[in-house]
């Protein structure tokens, strides 16, 4: 007789406690902490870049993501001027977003804003960028959920045993 297993078995060796060398790649733990900050501002560039250069873009972006998704303040307050601005029915170009920038008296300058407009990726890859963003600041809300150590047990199940053994 045939039966499927379906206990829960405990997290897989390279999954529990501390790596102990088995993460050359620095993927997890504060090694790799740097590099992921770094990729996160990339990508929030690249999103913010579309939103200045793409108009299209910019309304899709108003819908799926909101200022707190942004990890850099700067990066939280040059969204939130787009936004005004499309709130207000104008266009959301390099220029018109610095005009709102000084309205707000905000330290961003137009160096940053130009800055972040040459960041701007084509139109279907600022969307897988978006989704990025917005993946990320998600897990940043739950960071016990993103940590080795506060992974659940995976269950384990379609593995087929003999029972008759």
């Amino acid at each position: 007789m045939v039966a499927f297993l379906t206990d829960r078995v405990g997290s897989p060796p390279h999954l529990s406690g501390d790596l102990h060398g088995q993460d050359p790649g620095g993927r997890f733990g504060a090694a790799g902490a740097p590099a992921l900050a770094a990729q996160r501002s990339s990508r929030e560039r690249a999103v913010l870049g579309a939103m200045l250069m793409h108009s299209a873009v910019s309304a899709h972006f108003v819908t799926i993501l909101e200022g707190g998704d942004f990890a850099e303040p700067a990066h939280r307050d040059l969204f939130s001027a787009v936004v005004a601005l499309r709130d207000r029915g104008q266009r959301t170009t390099p220029d018109t977003v610095i005009g709102e920038l000084r309205r707000r008296r905000s330290p961003l300058g137009a160096e940053t804003v130009h800055a972040v407009a040459s960041h701007a990726p084509v139109e279907a890859v600022a969307l897988y960028y978006a989704a990025i963003v917005r993946d990320l600041a998600a897990l940043h809300r739950k960071p016990s959920s993103a940590t080795l150590e506060g992974m659940a047990p995976m269950p384990m199940r379609g593995f087929l045993i003999d029972e008759d053994d």
